[in-house]
């Protein structure tokens, strides 16, 4: 799913473990995904595409989530942020719970109204 998802050329003969280590973007929207796995082969990956699928958790986005610069969730079904560092771009919107249920332990309550106004 993730060759897929990458927007690079492959070379002749490379490796899909090295063409995933240079990907900088992924857009896995609309393919059905209910659970985030693998993101750990992309050590390069800045802009992750996400929405319109059927993620439930975040669990998954731990290996690559600190330096995301721009992850796009909306539409999907996240329970919770589960402590992960959060992108300074980052899209929830028709989130279901909607956004403010994650942060009621006051952990990201620096980027709250970014969350809302988006919302």
């Amino acid at each position: 799913m993730l060759l897929k998802g990458c927007q690079l050329a492959r070379g002749k003969g490379e490796p899909a473990e090295k063409l995933l280590k240079r990907a900088t973007h992924l857009a896995l929207q609309g393919k059905g995904i209910e659970r985030i796995s693998n993101l750990h082969l992309c050590s390069q990956l800045r802009v992750l595409y996400l929405y319109d699928n059927r993620i439930r958790s975040l669990e998954g986005l731990g290996g690559v989530s600190a330096q995301l610069t721009h992850l796009y969730l909306q539409n999907n079904d996240i329970g919770g942020l589960n402590g992960l560092p959060v992108p300074a771009q980052c899209f929830f919107e028709h989130q279901h719970p909607p956004p403010d249920t994650y942060f009621k332990d006051g952990a990201f309550m620096g980027i709250l109204t970014h969350f809302m106004e988006l919302w």
